[in-house]
């Protein structure tokens, strides 16, 4: 009886392991380490070259907002936690 448990149990082991997929002989694909992020609306960036002279002036304009909204939250910040 033991016999033919273990011929039963050696044709499920080798069934399972012959079913597996063979592994795949390419190097696993790494993620960058730091993934690009979204363009906010979605739509992909236009390169500055395609811009008008006029369009790239609004955009510095922005930009310079941008970075003054930034350094007012850190100064908002360091008052703030000068305050505690």
């Amino acid at each position: 009886m033991r016999g033919i448990a273990f011929a039963v149990l050696g044709l499920l082991l080798g069934g399972t392991a012959a079913a597996q997929p063979a592994p795949s002989r390419e190097p696993p694909r790494h993620a960058p380490a730091v993934p690009e992020k979204p363009h906010p609306t979605g739509e992909p960036p236009r390169a500055r070259d395609t811009l008008s002279a006029e369009d790239r002036e609004v955009v510095d304009h922005l930009e310079l907002l941008e970075g003054l909204d930034a350094a007012e939250a850190l100064d908002l910040l360091l008052e703030l936690t000068r305050d505690d």
